[in-house]
């Protein structure tokens, strides 16, 4: 327990840590109260208006591939090139220059697949290659054909020229007797830079997943052709999969706090991931719990002052009526009280007019004492006076009779 050797001292110092606890208290109840909030509006609005911008423009890109495709594998001119076994040459010029109009800022290359002879036609008008089944390249277009899809998004990622190429696959004429693929190829920097560009924190995280939870696009790109679940718990990827969309809060990624987001990219069967540390996520405040800590300095000296002014102006006035009080003790009464004192109207005031009235009472009474005792001192020498003259008589009278018994 403390001790103080004064009242000023003990007055400080309870009413300081008194302050002090109450900013602490106030600051840190304040500083949870806004995170809590700020975090709700993150993971209710700001996560989701995030991924759903960052997908938005993929998924316009994306839909506008799949129209471009699908024009072009129900193009008749190519349908009947193919029908025919690409046997008439004006067919053939159209459908080469159907592929050729296809080409410009948004498709770096168009593409139709004979299933019949096997080629590859692409713009230019050429037939790059031959496919079969025998080659382990070509085996998309048969697994393609065989799933009966009518249409399919396919990510090849080239390690060397570290780009990611994105191609539309739509089949050509009906599910149970097709003619082949065709579909566009889409310019990867696009998308890439689009993707890039779009970071709501510093090391937020964003991906773009098939169904399986394969990563087709990603800022990072050795996170390429890998799954989610190398990177997220089987219960978060689950989630992720097994939803059109949501934010799952406050999850451990890489050893630190994140938030996660995802939403599903129109009708593509793909889907957007957002990984956000939830520090960065919430480092608004740290402006803000700075500014709290200034300002409750500042509130504290304030207060500090005060106190101090206040436990001056009680134990101040106390200290000087001890000293009063002190005078009194030993029998001086020549001490004054001071004006200051006297004339205050709190309890201190009234205080300082008892130890006045005291004064002038005790003052009275030792005045009376003192009379007292004068009169006493009078009377004492009187009677020694009447003592010496009675002593004196006797004298007297013991030499007359001593004269008498003489005689």
């Amino acid at each position: 327990m403390l001790k103080f050797n004064n009242l000023k001292s003990r007055l400080t110092t309870i009413l300081g840590l008194l302050v002090i606890l109450i900013i602490i208290l106030i600051g840190t109840t304040n500083y949870i109260s806004v995170r809590r909030a700020l975090l709700k509006d993150i993971r209710q609005k700001q996560l989701p208006s995030f991924v759903e911008a960052s997908q938005s423009t993929l998924q316009s890109i994306l839909e506008r591939a799949i129209e471009t495709s699908y024009q072009l594998a129900n193009d008749p001119a190519i349908n009947q090139w193919f029908a025919s076994g690409e046997e008439s040459s004006a067919l053939k010029q159209l459908a080469t220059q159907r592929l050729d109009q296809l080409i410009g800022d948004e498709y770096f290359n168009s593409f139709a697949i004979n299933i019949k002879t096997g080629h590859h036609w692409t713009n230019g008008g050429k037939s790059i290659n031959t496919i079969s089944t025998k080659n382990a390249s070509d085996q998309w277009f048969y697994n393609h054909l065989k799933s009966n899809s009518t249409f399919a998004l396919n990510f090849d990622y080239d390690v060397n020229l570290r780009q990611t190429f994105l191609f539309v696959n739509i089949t050509m004429g009906k599910k149970d007797n097709p003619l082949g693929i065709a579909g566009v190829g889409l310019k990867p920097d696009k998308m890439v830079e689009e993707l890039t560009k779009k970071k709501i924190t510093k090391n937020s995280l964003l991906w773009l997943i098939d169904g399986n939870g394969k990563i087709l696009l990603s800022q990072d790109t050795a996170q390429i052709n890998k799954n989610i679940s190398e990177f997220l718990t089987d219960t978060q990827t689950s989630t992720i999969l097994g939803n059109d969309n949501g934010v799952i809060e406050n999850q451990d990624y890489k050893g630190s706090k994140f938030e996660v987001a995802y939403t599903n990219v129109g009708q593509t069967g793909y889907s957007m991931v957002v990984i956000a540390p939830t520090g960065e996520l919430v480092a608004l405040l740290t402006p803000i719990r700075n500014n709290t800590f200034i300002f409750s300095i500042i509130f504290l000296i304030i207060t500090l002052l005060i106190v101090q002014k206040l436990s001056s102006s009680i134990a101040n006035p106390l200290t000087d009526l001890t000293k009063v009080a002190l005078g009194f003790s030993k029998g001086d009464l020549s001490i004054d009280i001071k004006d200051d004192l006297t004339h205050r109207s709190d309890e201190i005031g009234r205080l300082a007019d008892a130890f006045n009235t005291m004064k002038n009472q005790i003052i009275g009474v030792v005045s009376k004492v003192k009379t007292s005792a004068e009169l006493i001192s009078n009377g004492s020498t009187e009677l020694n006076k009447s003592a010496l003259s009675l002593s004196e008589s006797a004298m007297e009278q013991a030499s007359s009779t001593e004269g008498v018994s003489a005689s």
